[in-house]
């Protein structure tokens, strides 16, 4: 891969970023806040990244980040707590689990690892996303 010193110094600070999330919310999927708190910080090394698979990288857990907030965090008029924490609980796991091998192929320097993680990351977020749409008890 050939990436500039900052793309690399921007490589190393995503990877600690990315291990601390994901380290987090695998061992507590409802505590969140640091993953919010990395957003913006993702979204302005995408802009300054020279590296066109490492911006589509930024650019994707950013906006990954930012769809799960807006859709589950809060409550969901209609779905049963229960399903919801259920849905909740699924996903941060596995976007934990994710952001840990994203973090451990930033490490290798293998950007091109990840299309698998991300495909399987948005697979699972829409399914459920839809899962938790069909079994509404009630439409508002």
């Amino acid at each position: 891969m050939n990436t500039s010193n900052s793309d690399q110094d921007i490589m190393q600070l995503v990877e600690i970023m990315l291990l601390r999330a994901g380290t987090e919310l695998l061992n507590d999927p409802t505590k969140t806040n640091y993953l919010r708190d990395i957003e913006s910080q993702l979204q302005d090394f995408a802009v300054s990244s020279t590296d066109k698979r490492l911006t589509f990288l930024l650019f994707f857990i950013t906006l990954l980040i930012t769809d799960i907030h807006y859709n589950l965090v809060g409550d969901i008029i209609g779905v049963d707590i229960k399903e919801l924490e259920k849905v909740r609980h699924s996903l941060f796991s596995l976007l934990g689990n994710s952001l840990i091998t994203i973090a451990e192929n930033l490490q290798k320097g293998d950007l091109d690892a990840n299309s698998s993680v991300y495909m399987d990351l948005v697979y699972m977020y829409l399914k459920n996303i839809n899962e938790l749409n069909s079994n509404k008890l009630y439409e508002v």
